[in-house]
């Protein structure tokens, strides 16, 4: 291999994988971050003749009459007037599920064409132009509520064909930029961008939905924001460390080492001419997947777009104590999943089955145990409850070092293709959770919500018992890549390149020459 000379970028030095872990974990967080605004906002919208709502019920305000007892018309165009600017809080329930949903129909839209797309081209370029998409549809928020209901329901769905690519997109990223040894750290923090968007959005959204700013200010900032995330990540990542050129020979070695080099599509349709999408899905190991999966953003899903609710309406907390309360959790949640990440790759005298089964069944049963708990207490307990809400989230941290990270050991480079069915089934989640706890839930009652945690914690046992019969940390038969020369034929590229000093089995396949 030739020598590459050891370049400098800022303090990393042979450390540039967790600059571009950093900043792509910062891009999703920022991707998820637009979405999760509206949870917020429509808590604190307030009056304003520039948003007028479609849906809101009528107002019964009686008119003034004159002298004999007459409407007149000044008061009847008055009364117009007050009737046509409603306060955006007045959607209806309906109306906010089908807000809520929107962004899960148009991830679902956008699924199968993303994840071809980057079969195809790479995930840099899908990335950066649904970064760029969710920038502009972020901004036209307060421009859509002023013009109605069904184009801000248009734009929402625009927003969540920006999320198609997040978990396509971290699969790529830590297949191509962790060692080895790093995966478990690497998806630990990457899918942390879950956490880090309420985390964000909360505490920033109380603040200028109070202000004198008002709540459109929360969705400028985050365009803003987004925007220079992107144009950041745009020009430092690359798909191939290899083609980096602030990635020097001692890190690229560290990163091939003992799995081979990503090919390019034409070079991999030579070895493998196609994605094995039948075997996947008949994998025992990918369904105890799916079920966690299932499971996993269910209880997610409870706490990031429906927390608010629960902690203003049924716990009775102020907007600002709302807003910091909601990000506690997830970054607790954060933290957990940073260390459990670190601690799943340095444990070693446990398999990869055994900590994955281990950390999975911690994450979900102890956020079931939860559910049951804040069920059972009255919400009165109200400083009890907001702990016991605290710690269901802060548990499911533990995630991190099982199914999030028995994708990567399962589907190896494949994992993109399970991602996206990780994808798939979030935003199908996403967009049935908010018409079942909103049917569920018609008046925010602590009896409402009592069935509400009761059925979630039946959810997450289910997910993590079938998980625990079913997971695997070992690679499916299927996402075994040729391992020596012989099985690599002279016609697929011709040349084969020896890289591993401790595995004398592995090899990588030399970079063709443009």
């Amino acid at each position: 291999m030739e020598s590459r000379p050891t370049p400098v970028l800022c303090c990393f030095k042979n450390k540039t994988r967790y600059l571009i872990l950093i900043l792509t974990t910062l891009c999703l967080t920022a991707i998820l971050s637009n979405l999760l605004t509206l949870n917020f906002t429509l808590i604190c919208m307030t009056d304003d003749p520039d948003y007028i709502i479609e849906d809101a019920p009528p107002t019964t305000t009686a008119a003034p009459t004159d002298e004999d007892g007459n409407t007149t018309v000044a008061a009847t165009i008055a009364i117009n007037i007050d009737t046509s600017v409603k306060k955006p809080e007045q959607y209806s329930g309906e109306t906010k599920s089908i807000l809520f949903g929107a962004t899960a129909i148009g991830t679902l839209m956008a699924v199968l064409p993303v994840n071809t797309l980057i079969e195809h081209t790479g995930p840099k370029k899908i990335f950066v132009v649904l970064g760029f998409v969710s920038v502009v549809s972020t901004a036209l928020v307060p421009l859509s509520v002023s013009m109605g209901v069904s184009v801000f329901i248009a734009i929402r769905v625009i927003q969540g064909l920006t999320a198609a690519a997040c978990m396509p997109v971290i699969g790529c990223m830590t297949s191509d930029w962790a060692t080895l040894l790093e995966h478990g750290a690497f998806m630990g923090i990457a899918t942390g961008y879950t956490q880090l968007a309420s985390v964000f959005t909360m505490p920033v959204s109380g603040e200028l939905c109070v202000s004198s700013l008002g709540w459109p200010a929360v969705y400028y900032l985050h365009a803003i924001i987004t925007f220079v995330l992107f144009v950041m990540w745009t020009y430092l990542y690359h798909e191939k460390p290899r083609n980096s050129p602030w990635v020097g020979e001692k890190e690229l070695r560290r990163v091939t080492e003992g799995k081979p080099l990503k090919l390019s599509t034409s070079e991999r349709a030579k070895i493998i001419p196609f994605v094995p999408y039948g075997k996947i899905i008949r994998t025992r190991a990918v369904w105890a997947i799916i079920m966690a999966t299932i499971a996993n953003f269910s209880g997610m899903h409870l706490i990031l777009l429906w927390g608010p609710t629960y902690l203003s309406q049924t716990l009775l907390f102020s907007v600002k104590q709302t807003g910091l309360y909601s990000a506690i959790p997830t970054l607790l949640q954060f933290f957990v999943k940073l260390i459990v990440g670190f601690a799943s790759d340095k444990i070693r005298f446990l398999s990869d089955t055994v900590k994955v089964k281990l950390f999975n069944t911690i994450a979900m049963i102890g956020m079931g145990v939860f559910f049951v708990l804040l069920a059972i207490v009255p919400v009165s307990e109200q400083i009890v409850c907001l702990l016991l809400f605290i710690g269901s989230a802060t548990i499911l941290g533990f995630n991190a070092g099982g199914f999030f990270k028995s994708v990567t050991l399962v589907a190896r480079h494949y994992n993109h293709v399970v991602m996206g069915i990780i994808t798939l089934i979030t935003c199908l989640n996403q967009l049935i959770m908010p018409l079942l706890v909103q049917a569920l839930t018609p008046n925010n009652s602590e009896g409402e919500w009592r069935l509400v945690y009761l059925i979630h914690a039946a959810i997450m046992g289910v997910g993590g018992v079938f998980f625990f019969v079913f997971g695997s940390g070992d690679p499916a038969e299927w996402a075994l890549l040729p391992a020596t020369p012989n099985d690599i034929k002279p016609e697929h590229l011709g040349a084969v390149e020896y890289i591993s000093t401790t595995k004398p089995s592995v090899y990588q396949v030399a970079p063709t020459e443009n």
